[in-house]
């Protein structure tokens, strides 16, 4: 289980449902909406001016180099980045201060 700032978690299933015909990755509660992971201690690491940042797909790699030294944030894929229908960034994203920081874009492919 992946547990969310706004209360809200993700989880990995152990034996995935199928949905059009392919397993589902992660589970969220029927409503949420798409979000942004920030593993423990990321966003105060940003918020006190951390100059580097990773973005990545998902909670399991962002956890990952968290561990590793590496403030990391997850989206839930490549696409994750803002809401459906839209092209503005999620509101936890907007409200980082972007401007001289290095981000690096690391995705599965």
């Amino acid at each position: 289980m992946f547990p969310y700032d706004n209360g809200q978690c993700r989880v990995k299933p152990e034996r995935p449902p199928l949905r059009n015909g392919k397993p589902v990755k992660y589970l969220a509660p029927v409503g949420s909406r798409q979000q942004a992971y920030f593993p423990p201690g990321v966003r105060e690491k940003i918020d006190a001016g951390a100059i580097e940042v990773i973005v990545t797909e998902g909670e399991k790699k962002a956890l990952c180099a968290t561990q590793a030294g590496f403030p990391t944030i997850g989206l839930p894929g490549v696409d994750g980045w803002h809401p459906a229908k839209s092209t503005a960034l999620l509101p936890e994203l907007a409200a980082i201060n972007w401007r001289g920081r290095t981000v690096y874009v690391v995705f599965d492919s």
